[in-house]
């Protein structure tokens, strides 16, 4: 079903959300690869997030599961723009 959902997103949704999510790229690394800026990175893919989990909760899938899945994604990309000494 993830499959189908992702496949249905327009590709600039769908480009962003495999990248950061599925093979763990960073924004930067992600904005790199597909040639755009790191705020459209970030901007595609917070929409990208919220475009798929409303899908997914359409098809019966649990709202608060959808949601926490996809905020552990979130927590698990990193963002080279952060200070380390923060």
């Amino acid at each position: 079903i993830l499959d189908a959902e992702l496949a249905r997103l327009p590709h600039r949704y769908r480009a962003v959300l495999i990248a950061c999510c599925l093979e763990g790229q960073s924004r930067d690394e992600a904005a790199r690869q597909l040639g755009w800026s790191a705020g459209r990175v970030k901007g595609l893919l917070e929409r990208g997030r919220e475009l798929l989990r409303q899908r997914l909760v359409r098809r019966g899938f649990d709202p608060e599961t959808v949601r926490s899945t996809l905020r552990s994604a979130a927590a698990n990309e990193t963002d080279d723009l952060s200070d380390p000494t923060e």
